[in-house]
């Protein structure tokens, strides 16, 4: 299955990286080209979530709809996505089983001069469907999650390193 992983160090506490990660609407500062999020269903906070996301693939929009499978507070956040469109067409199935995993690490007990500090790791995963499937990977899946992950990654240091 492939996969996209980037990690950073961050000086912030577990709290306050969650904070700004765990709402619905901070999506619109780490999802690249988010215009719009929304509810569809279940909790504001926590597993089980239906969120849409409104966002552009060069001039056309687009939508996605994902659910919060996973929900560890100042832990761990996971998105499965459900389905896609392009514009009011579901958009064709390069992959199933989209998952984005967001995980902050606090420091261990041995590294207390960076007690302030955590490990902030995005982790995508999907699996390819057919030949188009494992040519998009290289080409469009693995490039968009890897956006995604270097945006949010940025968006989280620039809002909790503010010294």
């Amino acid at each position: 299955m492939p996969e996209v992983v980037r990690q950073r160090k961050i000086a912030a506490g577990a709290h306050e990286i969650w904070s700004t990660i765990s709402a619905m609407q901070a999506m619109l500062e780490w999802y690249p080209s988010a215009r719009k999020v929304e509810k569809l269903e279940g909790p504001d906070e926590g597993v089980g979530r239906v969120q849409r996301v409104r966002y552009k693939v060069g001039t056309r929009n687009a939508t996605v709809d994902q659910e919060v499978t996973a929900w560890e507070p100042d832990r761990r956040i996971e998105l499965r996505q459900l389905r896609e469109f392009l514009g009011t067409k579901q958009a064709p199935l390069l992959a199933r089983d989209i998952r984005t995993v967001i995980e902050i690490e606090p420091p261990d007990e041995a590294d207390l001069a960076d007690a302030d500090s955590c490990l902030v790791r995005v982790r995508s995963t999907w699996e390819p469907v057919g030949l188009k499937g494992r040519l998009a990977t290289e080409t469009v899946i693995a490039p968009r999650a890897a956006s995604l992950a270097d945006t949010m990654i940025a968006s989280v240091t620039a809002s909790c390193e503010h010294d």
